[in-house]
Formats: C-alpha cells, structure tokens, sequence
C-alpha cells in the first residue's frame, strides 16, 4: 500500500497548525499525566476549531498530538521515521508485513479481517519517502478502539519476526515448484513495485530525486527497486524493523471528538507502558548545493513496434529553500499558477509556441526537506533539451525585466486564497499527514502558525518585484537544478524480462541439488501456509462490533421539488446568511446518437468562456440512458452569488446562454487541441491502466456504457484526435453540430434548477425564473434511441508492462435474475473471503476484488497480477465457493458491517459534508430516481442477508462465468503466451487511434 507522493494544492493550510505544537509562544499547562502521558501544551486554534493538545508518553517517549473538535468523524494515526538506506524498499515490506499477524491477533491477514468488522473507511498504512503511517477512522468509539489495538498489536508484537513465509509472501522469495520447474521471483511488494517501474512517470520521478539529492536518503526509492529489493535479506529486514519500531520513534495522532481518556488507558496500558524511552538519532539530511547543475539521462521501454519520435520526456527542475520557509514556499505556489497555471500564463504559452513540445506541466513540491520546482517538457526529442532551456531562461528573464499582469496576479491571489487559506473542508487524513511531516524533518518555526499572516506579507511584497527575486535566486541563478532526460528504447520492458529469465535460469544451475531441494520446500511450505485457513479460535480473538453497533444514518437534508411556469426546481431551504448557490441542469436525452462525443467539447467550450457569472460542468450520469427523470446532464452553477444579485446574476445568464453562437473558429481550434494535449496526457499515464480493463469489460456487458463511451471515455479521446487532426475540413460541421446541441439541451423544457439558501433568496430566484425562461428555446425535442452494438467478447491488450490487469465478467440480467441489496454482500464475501487468499496471499497480485451493479454487469478482477490463465481459474472457482459457504451468525454481522460501510463510502464520496455537498448527493438522488425509502429498504435488506441468501447465488455465478468475457492489460509476453484465451490481440497504442 505504498503511497507515491503527488502535488497536493491544499499544502499551505497544514501551516495552520504545527507550530502551536513546538512553539514557545504557547503557554502549556500545569504537568499533568494521565495513564503515562504528560500535557506538554494545549491551544485552541479558531481558524479550523480546534483545540490542539500534545502530549509526550512519560516511559516511552512516544509523541502524541489530540486535534480534538466537535468532528464525528473519529481518526488515529501511528507514525514512524523510516529513511531508507537503500533501493531494497525494506520499509514498504515492513508495512505490509506487520499487517500479517500478532501476539494478540495471530492471524494472516487481521487489517483485512477488521474491513469485515469496522465502520471506518481510512483503515490503510502508507510507505512515504522518509516516514511510514498506519491509519484508521470510524464515528464509533468503539469500532476506533478495536482498530488501535490491532494496529498497535502487528506493529510492536508481528509474527513477521518468527514467521519467515511473511517476507516471502510480503517482500520477495524464489519460487520453484519442482526440480524441473523454471525458476521464477514473486512476492506481493515486489509485483507492486515491478508494475509501478513500467510506468515512464514513476521512473521520472524517482530519477529527478537521484539528480538533485544524490547524498541522503531521499534519492532512495524507499518502495524499492524491482532490480535491488531481491538483494534484501530477512535478516536485514528484521533488524531495521527493530531500529525503526519503537516508540520513542514514533508519532500518534487523534483526531475529532473522541473520549480520550479511554484511548490514552488502551494504549499505555496494553501497549506504551511496557517500553522504555530510548534516544534515537533518526536524522534527515541537507543535500548540500550543487557548485553547477547536474544531467541525469534515462531509459524507459516502448513496444517493438513503436515510433521512438516525440516521446522522449525532460524535466528541468530546481531546489527551492527548504521545508521550513513559508514565505518562499508560498511565494512558489503563486509562482507556479502565475507561469504554468492557464493556457495563457508566460512560461506555458512560450514552451507550447515553440512547438517543440505538445505536452508541458510543472509542479512544486513540499513533500521533503527541500521543496523543489519542476517543470515537464513532455513529447519532444532529446535534441531539443538546449532549446527549450532556452525558452524557459529567456521568458523568465523577460518577466524579471516586465512584472506579471496585475490582473494575473490579483485572480492567483483570489483564486489561493479562497480555495486553499480559507478552505475549512480538510480531512483528518491531510492534517495527519501534514502534521507527521512537520515532525520528521523536525520544524519548530513558529511560521506555521502563520499561515494567513504570511500569506498576507507575501501579497505585500509582490508589488516590489518579490516574485521576480524568487525566479532569479531559485530559477535563473540556482546551482542546485537538474535536467532529467527519459528517453524511449523500443522493446526495453521485453529485453529486461528476457535478461531476468536468462539470469533465474543460470542462478539455477549454479545451486547444488540440496540448494534445488531447499527452494522447491520453501515454495510448497509457503503454498502450504497460505492455503490453510486461520482457525475459528484465532479468528474469534479478533475484536468486533454487533448487529446493535450499526448505525445507519439516511441524510435528512431537506429538499422541496417545486414547479414554476413549468420549471422543475429543486429547493434546499438552508439557513445561509445571505449566501445562495444555484445550478443549472440540462437534460441530454434527446441529443441524437451520432452527435453524442460532441456533449463533453460543449462543456469544455462554455467552461472556457471568461466571465464572472457561470462556471459550467459536467457531464453527470444517472441511470443513463433510460432513467424517467434525467440521464446524462450538463451543469451550470452560478458563482459569488448573494441574495442581493440573484436578479442580476439571473440576467446575465440569461444573456450568456442567449449569445453563445461558436463563431469564432481560432477559439474553438484551440480549445480543442488544449482538450486533446489534456487527454494525452491522461491516456499516457500509466495509472489509467487499470481503467483500460474497466473501460472494456463494462462495454462488453453494458449499452449503457457504451453510450457513456461516446461522451467520457476512449471513444470521445478517438472523436478529439480526430477533430484535431482534421479541424479545417471538419470546422463547419463542427460549429454545425454544436449550434445544434445547444438546442437540443439549453431550453426551457430541459433545464431543472438546484436552489440552495434560505427564503428571500428563494423568493427571488421565483421572482425572476419568468424573466429567464423569456430568452430560452422553448423546442420539444423527443428522447433519441441510442443503439451500441456490443463489440469483442474476449480481448488482450498489450501495454509495456511487466504484469497484469485481469478481467472476467458476465451480466444477470441476460441470465433472467433481478438486482438485489444482498449482492453487496455477495460482493464483499467473494472479495475478502475467496479472491484476496486466492490471488493476492497465494499467487502476488496486488488488488483483487469484485463489482456487482444494478444494471446486471457482475466484474471480477485482479490487478498487478504476474499470471492471467491461474487467475481466470481462480475466478472460474467462485461459483463452488459460493455453494458451499458457510458462516456463523457472528461471521456474517461481520461481512454486513463491511458491507454497509462500503455502501456509505458509495454513496458519500467526499467524506465530510458541506451544504453545498449535500445539495450534490441529494440531487443525485433525484435524478437517479432514488428515495430515502428506498435506501432505508437497501439497508434494511443487507442487514437481514443470511449465508443460505450467499448460497442462493451460486448458480447465477455460474452463468455469468459461462458467458466468458475476459479483458486483459498486460505485457506482449504474458498476453502472447495465454493467446488463446483471446478473440483478438491488440497494443493501446493502436486502440487510440483517431474514430471517423
């Protein structure tokens, strides 16, 4: 469960918080110790309303941080220094392997057991660059309780430490299932990793850390190199477990309102009080500065048949002060808005221009001891680097000698400020990982206490020429700066896979015949232990919650459906203060389905006009197509609207959606080349993969899809290139086309209104709908019929990667049975009962798991999986697996509750609720056509599902598994080896080739 680090534009709000931790500016209360650990500090901070209490464990020197509010959203986090020494990645396989077992809870897989039992949805652990975190949340005291004690258990009692088929399940081992038998390597962090090295980004991300910090511990890849993680032994493994595993290396953090005399009891007296405080030197260190800048060249793999033009990758990147200056980190953060953020900002316009590249990004990062700026020249030639380095000082100099744009300054400002200073929706998972941070790289200034006040005092400085110091200190005069160059070698990713197994197969024969006899032990031990089951006994120490435990809560937020002149409205009477939000929803159902890839340009054209007034949307889905309220829609939301200006804002709409005429075909031009560099990207990260194999298997067994195919997917990805590469000869069907669907969609018989805010705004919206529907279409368009002819049953894919994305599903309904609650039990049981030991314990695969929807598709898959034909066999399996399931009445509250648990995390994505949030789901309801009722009966359904209702599903499983659809991602090797599991065999690269 490694977590890659990403850009995180919510960095600046952890300044919040921190230094009321550590500084000596706050006043700490009298010594008080309550079950070991003594109050260091206490302040309430009223910009996120809290109090921020810290404590230090008297005995063991464990640090812990309460952020106690009013939330009931419960969270815990325990936080260990982890520097890596090495690219073995000992410290990812630590995490995982703790995970497997303890004293108390001996177990193979407890965390997995407790999703079973828990209503929390953060119970995850996370390998960072420089720290590890295990984390876990629920609203139930209770529930949290039992978490802690889990957790705490594998952390400082694992079997890990007696058990060696834990490293080699975990981390890594040699595999040899006979003497004759080719020799292979496996082992679930080691599959992770190998499928995370195909992907050219991660590569360049790693590569840029080699390049500017080639003398500490962050040029490791603390994940672990596929080509290093081999040399790891168990012994070194077990010892650096023990260097880093103590408490008095450790950080724990609470959060929202919990009772924390009880937590603080469970964690001195079962765990804490039985370690003694140790000094530990876990330092990070400086890279010291460069005395000139540094070139690191890469190769990466295409397949055979690729074209190596315009794919070579160079990112020009910078170190920028260090992790503890607020003013320059957030100086760089409107830095890199003002010269990357908009399609016209200086920096990005010049390096598009140039044409030397079609795909430019940047980023800044404040992940480590040093933050860095990076810039990404995507699509070029290596011969370019010298030119486009040119393109970037000499613009940049140009903007030291000119300034900013006022204007581009103050919508930065505006747009950081209210977005990021002022944001209060920040989960306790970003504090936590914030706040850990802080304390690894051990910040103690108290400017992170000044978030505000700094950001303030950079606004002033920015009128005497601040930002354009910071692009000649940091930019144009910085020693301390790489270029990284990723260059394609066609059939790279197949000559390291043949090179692996020419070496597997002279280490063989270099083993004596005792070592042979070792290794095909060791294998069958390993299968041994992973196929036998854990005993009851051990399972029933494992806490859990009861059926009386449950709570489900089915939101009351209210909504009216009114009516006027014929407008559907939907009203959400909420105490505002004078604040509305209103949005526009247009129905797409009539739009005929040869104009259907046009819906998503619509939206990105009226998204890219500039005013104040409306930001469009959108599309969303619901039920699509057939649902009898509203399929697919476009969105429209007024914005900076109080009651005051409903009238006007209304107006101008009004005025905008009458205007819009796309005449202006340069406009329209760009906007769909901008659309076709963004989804280039998209489809070239190597993180879509797994989307790849979604996207085909619900094709294969949903029109539905297929009809969101054509407006969201790789259809509407082949309908851009298309219209890009054609765009002259194609312009006035395009504007055509789109005058059309303006019809079609924007008119008074389509549209319903979203209100929410209190009663005089309301009045007002009332008063003035008549006014707005005045200068709208009134056409009746009928419902289109939309026909999308299924396509390949059984397809390969081939990707240069190392392992596997497999696929194999069917659809009930062609079956002749009916969606029930209770296959969300099904769902949960086939994930966490059978797939998981199956695919992921017993033969590598990092994710597996199930997906059973409404509309009939019923989805198994797996993910980072070294084998395709073994794991087709295991999901043919199933069905025997569901016939004769069994379970005790507590076993099956246990698969409920994990049940219910994913239900909610289903149906409420964005974890803690605004108003303005609320109004989404409760819009989603309506259009889906989905009352409270009749989520109180799904719930009411899950809760009362028994083992014979499993049981009951075994032969419907059979069906769907007769009808055989299969998709797989994965190498040209492996897809090749297993080709007569496929109708047809094709590369991405082909399947992205531009429709009609």
């Amino acid at each position: 469960m490694l977590r890659k680090s990403k850009l995180i534009s919510l960095t600046l709000i952890f300044s919040i918080i921190f230094s009321y931790l550590l500084s000596s500016s706050v006043i700490a209360e009298k010594e008080n110790i309550s079950h070991g650990f003594k109050i260091i500090s206490s302040k309430k901070v009223d910009d996120i309303k809290s109090t921020i209490i810290t404590y230090e464990h008297v005995k063991s020197g464990a640090q812990l941080i309460h952020m106690k509010n009013n939330d009931d959203q419960k969270f815990f986090s325990i936080n260990f220094k982890t520097p890596p020494t090495d690219n073995t990645g000992v410290n990812h396989i630590i995490e995982h392997s703790v995970l497997c077992g303890s004293e108390n809870y001996p177990v193979k897989q407890p965390i997995v057991q407790m999703h079973n039992r828990s209503m929390g949805k953060l119970i995850t652990a996370s390998t960072s660059q420089n720290y590890t975190s295990y984390t876990a949340d629920s609203t139930s005291q209770k529930d949290l309780e039992n978490l802690i004690n889990v957790f705490l258990d594998g952390i400082f009692y694992p079997n890990m430490l007696e058990e060696p088929n834990i490293f080699n399940s975990e981390g890594w081992s040699y595999e040899l299932d006979s003497k004759e038998s080719e020799l292979r390597i496996n082992g679930i962090s080691y599959n992770e990793m190998k499928n995370m090295y195909s992907d050219p980004g991660i590569l360049l991300l790693q590569s840029i850390k080699e390049s500017l910090f080639p003398d500490t511990s962050f040029k490791w890849e603390s994940g672990g190199i596929p080509e290093e993680m081999t040399s790891l032994t168990r012994e070194k493994f077990i010892q650096t477990y023990k260097n880093y595993y103590k408490p008095s290396n450790s950080l724990i953090f609470l959060y929202g309102n919990i009772n924390t005399d009880n937590i603080l009891k469970l964690i001195n007296n079962k765990y804490l009080s039985k370690f003694d405080k140790e000094k530990i030197d876990i330092s990070i260190h400086y890279q010291k500065s460069f005395e000139s800048p540094k070139t690191l060249v890469v190769e990466y793999g295409i397949p055979k048949e690729s074209d190596t033009k315009n794919k070579t990758n160079i990112s020009y990147n910078y170190v920028v002060s260090d992790f503890s200056d607020k003013e320059t980190v957030i100086g760089f953060q409107i830095l890199n808005e003002l010269l990357m953020g908009e399609k016209f900002s200086p920096l990005r316009k010049a390096l598009e221009d140039s044409s030397l590249s079609d795909m430019v990004s940047s980023d800044f990062r404040i992940d480590s001891l040093q933050p860095t700026y990076r810039l990404y020249i995507n699509a070029t030639e290596e011969e370019n680097k010298d030119k486009i380095k040119k393109i970037v000082d000499d613009t940049l100099l140009k903007i030291t000698q000119e300034g900013f744009k006022e204007e581009d300054i103050n919508k930065v400002l505006d747009f950081l400020e209210r977005r990021i200073i002022s944001n209060p929706n920040i989960d306790p998972f970003y504090y936590s990982m914030r706040i850990t941070e802080s304390w690894v790289y051990g910040e103690k200034s108290p400017k992170f206490l000044e978030n505000k006040d700094v950001f303030d005092k950079v606004k002033k400085k920015i009128k005497s020429g601040y930002l354009e110091k910071l692009i000649v200190e940091y930019l144009l005069e910085n020693n301390h700066s790489s270029t990284v160059i990723l260059k394609p070698v066609k059939g790279l990713e197949d000559k390291k896979t043949m090179e692996l197994k020419e070496k597997l197969v002279k280490y063989k024969l270099s083993l004596y015949d005792e070592e042979i006899n070792d290794l095909v032990n060791q294998t069958k031990e390993l299968r041994q232990w992973a196929d036998t089951p854990d005993s009851q006994e051990n399972l029933s120490k494992l806490p859990y919650l009861t059926k009386e435990d449950i709570v489900i809560k089915v939101s009351d937020f209210p909504t009216e459906v009114k009516e006027i002149d014929k407008v559907k409205v939907l009203y959400h009477p909420v105490p505002s203060d004078g604040i509305s939000d209103i949005t526009f929803c247009f129905d797409t159902k009539s739009v005929p389905q040869d104009k259907l890839s046009y819906i998503n340009l619509l939206s990105s054209i009226l998204n890219d006009m500039d005013n104040d007034i409306v930001s469009f949307f959108g599309p969303r889905f619901y039920n699509i197509p057939n649902n009898s309220k509203m399929g697919l829609n476009m969105q429209a939301a007024l914005v900076k609207l109080s009651n005051e200006n409903i009238s006007n804002s209304l107006k101008l709409f009004g005025e905008i959606m009458s205007s819009i005429n796309f005449s202006d075909k340069e406009h329209i031009k760009n906007i769909i080349r901008e659309e076709k560099l963004n989804l280039d990207m998209y489809y070239k990260d190597y993180s879509y993969i797994e989307y790849i194999s979604w996207d085909k298997m619900n094709s294969y067994l949903s029109q539905n899809y297929r009809y969101a195919s054509e407006i969201v997917s790789l259809d509407y990805y082949k309908f851009i290139c298309n219209l890009d590469k054609n765009f002259d000869s194609k312009w006035d069907e395009i504007q055509e086309n789109l005058l059309e669907l303006k019809k079609h969609i924007f008119n008074q018989n389509t549209m319903v209104i979203s209100f929410l805010g209190d009663e005089k705004g309301y009045t007002s919206l009332v008063e003035n709908i008549p006014s707005l529907i005045e200068r709208m279409d009134d056409s009746k368009y009928p419902a289109a019929k939309y026909d999308f002819p299924s396509n390949n049953k059984n397809e390969g894919i081939i990707m240069p990667i190392n392992l596997q994305y497999v696929f194999k599903g069917g659809n009930f309904i062609e079956e002749g049975y009916k969606y029930s609650p209770k296959m969300k039990v099904l769902e949960k049981i086939i994930s966490s009962e059978y797939l998981w030991n199956e695919i992921r314990v017993k033969r590598g695969a990092y994710g597996t798991g199930v997906k059973i929807s409404e509309d009939g598709k019923v989805i198994f898959y797996s993910t980072q999986d070294p084998n395709i034909k073994e794991t087709i066999e295991v999901f043919d399996g199933i069905a025997d697996f569901i016939r004769n399931f069994k379970a005790t009445e507590q076993e099956m509250i246990n698969h409920i509750i994990g049940t219910i648990t994913n239900v909610q995390n289903e149906m409420n994505p964005f974890g803690k609720l605004t108003p303005s949030l609320e109004v989404v789901l409760e819009d989603e309801l309506y259009f889906s056509g989905v009352t409270k009722n009749d989520i109180r009966r799904m719930y009411e359904e899950i809760i009362n599902t028994t083992d014979e209702d499993i049981r009951g599903f075994a032969d419907m499983i059979e069906k769907i598994l007769e009808q055989n659809y299969i998709s797989v991602v994965g190498g040209e090797q492996k897809i090749k080896e297993n080709k007569n599991l496929f109708e047809s065999i094709k590369t991405f690269e082909n399947m992205t080739q531009s429709k009609r």
